[in-house]
């Protein structure tokens, strides 16, 4: 996923919001998630007697979410990303294509 992490959320977000949309999403799950991760697997394998299964369904069930989440996200092909600057005709209105928008 991180291979391809910087062209999905460039994608999943218009040019004027793009920067302070990205650094929200990842800002705030790597807060919200990530941050208290390692405290939750410790108590996990704590409560558990030393078993590390649990931990391995609570990655795997992680790793799901984002897969499904992956699979909600829009589909940008022939959608026109670039930023208004230097571009006489714009970027294309959402859900319009490069086509559509040069007619």
């Amino acid at each position: 996923m991180c291979a391809a992490q910087a062209s999905l959320y460039a994608e999943l977000f218009e040019t004027r919001f793009r920067f302070s949309g990205i650094a929200l999403a990842r800002e705030s799950t790597a807060a919200l998630i990530a941050g208290p991760a390692p405290f939750v697997a410790t108590a996990i394998v704590g409560a558990t007697g030393g078993a590390v299964r649990p931990i391995a369904l609570l990655v795997s069930g992680l790793a799901a979410i984002s897969f499904l989440a992956v699979l909600k996200a829009p589909e940008t092909h022939n959608v026109d990303l670039r930023a208004t600057d230097g571009d006489s005709r714009g970027p294309a209105p959402a859900g319009e294509t490069v086509e559509e928008t040069a007619r």
